[in-house]
């Protein structure tokens, strides 16, 4: 399978399953990148407007960056990595908080599954256990931005489609509502853009499998 199919095909069942146990691993993940890239933006002290864009912004940059590393030799230990940056994270964040060290259950399960993937010959599952922690990005924008405001021009509650999906009540989409003159909606599809261009250009001429 080529490398672009498997991306399309992971960024669609994370953000069709976004609510799910299943999607938890990674969706750890991309809330970590997202949080990072909402204290960074913090620092600059600006509207709140601008610093939702602004880590719409950088999370395009982080999922290029993915695309990046992954044609390198080192693509089999990315998933491995990514676990290990969680376990990191959450040390981190329990030591600023002062709260128990206890590793979550989707930290465990990642982490158990890219150790095993590194055992083992076949190569593919840890091909595809790394492109689902990478294409967990495209999927958390998805969710916070585009479904956001697509939902809330449907005026559709955001437990339509419960339990496998669940439209955050503050999503990221609503801090962008009317910055620039422009409505949600045309913010929604401005994010849409930016999000799939990676998945465009950059997602072709990695492992198949």
């Amino acid at each position: 399978m080529k490398s672009q199919t498997r991306t399309w095909i992971l960024t669609v069942a994370l953000t069709l399953l976004w609510s799910t146990p299943i999607v938890l691993p990674f969706r750890y993940f991309a809330q970590m990148l997202a949080n990072i890239a909402t204290w960074l933006m913090a620092q600059i002290n600006l509207s709140i407007a601008f610093e939702a864009f602004g880590l719409i912004v950088l999370l395009v940059l982080a999922l290029s960056a993915f695309f990046w590393l992954d044609r390198s030799r080192n693509r089999v230990y990315l998933a491995g990595f990514i676990a290990l940056a969680e376990v990191a994270y959450h040390i981190w964040m329990s030591f600023r908080t002062k709260s128990p060290y206890d590793i979550p259950l989707p930290i465990t399960i990642g982490l158990s599954l890219a150790l095993l993937f590194l055992l083992i010959s076949n190569k593919l599952p840890g091909v595809w256990l790394s492109d689902a922690y990478v294409m967990a990005i495209p999927a958390w924008l998805l969710v916070e931005t585009v479904l956001a405001g697509l939902f809330d021009v449907m005026h559709w509650p955001g437990e339509l489609l419960k339990p496998i999906l669940i439209i955050p009540d503050q999503s990221l989409i609503f801090k962008l509502e009317d910055y620039l003159g422009l409505p949600i909606l045309v913010w929604s599809v401005l994010v849409l853009i930016l999000t799939l261009m990676p998945l465009i250009f950059l997602a072709k001429g990695r492992a198949k499998g």
